[in-house]
């Protein structure tokens, strides 16, 4: 019996951590349910970019998309290849917008190829980033969830 009650003592000892560690939990469950949203939505990612995709300095913009692939029953990816010619610190500032949509995104490959002509033309940039959406009406009710 002294034994059952040394277990309960630290069991409701560790009862406050526990709770901090369940939201802790919800918390992130709720990001990424916010990130992954429950179809995908491209303009929601691509808008941030719009500002320096627009500007003059930024020419021969190009944007395809491949066919959305399911993941493991909760996930759907949609790939995404961005090109266009830029400065260099355009460029940078375009993956920072891409960064800041808000949504789950991974960037798959980055290609910054300098011309041969050293008096500062543009790079040639390629982007090729996934865009990933919920197909799970559960995650999809984690993200309202308060």
């Amino acid at each position: 019996m002294q034994r059952e009650l040394v277990q309960l003592r630290a069991s409701n000892n560790a009862l406050p951590q526990s709770r901090r560690d369940l939201e802790q939990l919800l918390d992130s469950v709720r990001q990424f349910a916010r990130q992954a949203v429950a179809q995908v939505d491209l303009g929601a990612v691509l808008r941030p970019l719009e500002p320096e995709l627009a500007d003059p300095m930024i020419a021969g913009r190009e944007i395809t998309t491949k066919p959305a692939a399911a993941l493991n029953g909760q996930l759907t990816r949609t790939v995404v290849s961005l090109r266009f010619q830029s400065p260099y610190d355009r460029f940078f500032s375009v993956l920072r917008r891409l960064e800041e949509s808000g949504r789950l995104i991974r960037v798959e490959r980055i290609s910054a190829d300098a011309a041969a002509d050293p008096n500062g033309k543009p790079l040639q940039v390629e982007i090729d980033f996934s865009a990933f959406c919920t197909t799970s009406e559960e995650l999809t009710r984690w993200a309202t969830a308060e």
